[in-house]
């Protein structure tokens, strides 16, 4: 079976009788990885070269062995004819406008990243009291046909990736979750202050946000996605009824939607589930990705399985520092084994996977473990 089609049998309710392997978060651990997965310099994350970027997911592949490749949009055919990018040292590079002659300086990301106006938006706060102040916050994106994507050679790259490794990988990209965005509007008190003073508003900006991806998964149809990641973070500060109320329905519309369009979808919650299993069950998506439980709360597979029952497919939940990072071959087996062992309680319907981002001072070779020892474990 190719890797495509052990995700969609993982995700049938036949299950899947070889497991397949995906990765959270690859661009994260190509940002922190760089130099130990691919010998294209690490400004290849800014260029436009599309055989750059086949070339670093080649090598990451090789690696990781996940059965999923990424696809990402080009950037319009002249803007890429029009810029080009020059290595100054291990943290500069310069960006030059070839029409203007004008430079910008790039620098590379730390580790973690850069802090993002999405960050920053956690902290603020902020009031929302009419639907019109939500529809101006979140403005409609413009809805893109085949023709003018492949007019403006948006398609180059997903297309070039496609050729490459669309024969055998599922090729997938990442949309909110109808909650997601509510942070970046609000602020983080501004939400839980509409949540229980405004729940209506909150559940509009909810459907606002559905609105938006509809848009977007015509536009990524478009380009040949077959699996949607909708991730989801700290919902679980809000009570499972609340949950229920003002998210669920708009989620259960988001992946039927997808499902409208032929596509599959991964709904990966970041925070405690185990007092809204039942919700996380409800929310229409192919596959449950829950974290590795290491806030303060725990998140066992095998409980979670058993409580699944095979009504859904679940990812694997690998705790990505203290084993995989820390741990030696030989933990890592042993997790792989327990984790495997609950997707066969699942009814096969499981695909191997870890809790969160690989850390950068995890060694190569614990990350090409993971799919050597399910390969060797899931014939």
């Amino acid at each position: 079976m190719t890797g495509r089609e052990k995700i969609l049998a993982a995700m049938s309710p036949q299950g899947a009788a070889s497991t397949p392997v995906v990765l959270c978060y690859p661009e994260l651990f190509m940002r922190e990885c760089w130099e130990k997965v691919t010998s294209v310099p690490w400004w290849g994350m800014y260029s436009h070269d599309i055989e750059m970027a086949v070339q670093a997911a080649r090598d990451m592949l090789a690696i990781t062995g996940e059965d999923r490749i990424r696809l990402w949009m080009s950037p319009p055919r002249d803007e890429r004819q029009r810029y080009r990018i020059e290595g100054l040292d291990g943290k500069r590079a310069r960006r030059i406008d070839t029409a203007t002659g004008q430079v910008e300086e790039l620098l590379r990301p730390p580790p973690g990243g850069f802090v993002s106006a999405h960050d920053q938006g956690w902290m603020d706060n902020r009031t929302y009291t009419s639907t019109d102040q939500i529809d101006a916050a979140m403005p409609l994106p413009p809805a893109e046909t085949r023709q003018s994507l492949e007019a403006a050679g948006r398609l180059d790259k997903p297309r070039r990736i496609l050729a490459e490794f669309g024969h055998d990988k599922m090729p997938w990209t990442q949309l909110p979750s109808p909650w997601d965005p509510l942070f970046a509007l609000w602020g983080f008190e501004g939400l839980m202050v509409a949540c229980a003073e405004r729940p209506e508003l909150v559940a509009y900006a909810c459907r606002r946000v559905v609105q938006c991806n509809r848009i977007r998964i015509a536009t990524w149809k478009a380009a040949g996605v077959e699996l949607i990641w909708l991730e989801e973070g700290s919902s679980d500060q809000i009570s499972p009824e609340l949950h229920r109320r003002l998210v669920l329905p708009h989620m259960q519309e988001l992946t039927a939607a997808i499902r409208e369009a032929g596509m599959r979808s991964i709904y990966y919650y970041t925070g405690n589930p185990n007092d809204r299993l039942d919700v996380l069950l409800a929310s229409g998506a192919d596959a449950l990705a829950l974290e590795e439980g290491r806030k303060n709360f725990t998140i066992d597979i095998e409980t979670v399985a058993e409580y699944a029952d095979g009504r859904m497919a679940l990812l694997g939940n690998l705790d990505e520092v203290n084993v995989l990072e820390r741990g030696p071959i030989e933990a890592i087996r042993a997790e792989v084994a327990r984790q495997l062992r609950a997707g066969r309680r699942n009814a096969n319907r499981f695909i191997m996977g870890i809790g969160g981002p690989v850390t950068p001072n995890t060694p190569m070779e614990h990350v090409r473990a993971i799919a050597q020892i399910v390969h060797e474990l899931s014939p």
